[in-house]
């Protein structure tokens, strides 16, 4: 899938959730790093500020499946912040280690 694909999905995703006053996107897993199969499915955290809860869900957009989570940036931060402080394996270091990008 290229990256301009992604984006529409991700565009699409955002209007058919009705998503307001997000912070940023990522995108991640099979179909960024194009290992992609017929039983993936499209990795997308959105990043929101004062977000009380954590969301997340399914939905299929044209044919594919995408599967969702909205975070709130401090919850995240925080997490992120203990994984790679008091974890030496945790998920996040594993990640950036085969993104398919320099970090």
């Amino acid at each position: 899938m290229l990256n301009t694909t992604i984006i529409d999905y991700v565009n699409k995703l955002v209007k058919q959730l009705n998503i307001k006053d997000f912070l940023g996107v990522i995108v991640y897993g099979s179909y960024v790093c194009k290992r992609a199969n017929e039983l993936s499915d499209l990795d997308v955290m959105i990043i929101k500020d004062n977000y009380d809860t954590q969301d997340c869900g399914n939905i299929v957009i044209d044919g594919i499946r995408v599967e969702y989570f909205i975070q709130d940036l401090k919850r995240l931060y925080r997490y992120s912040f203990n994984s790679f402080n008091f974890d030496p394996n945790n998920f996040h270091l594993k990640f950036i280690k085969n993104a398919p990008f320099k970090v």
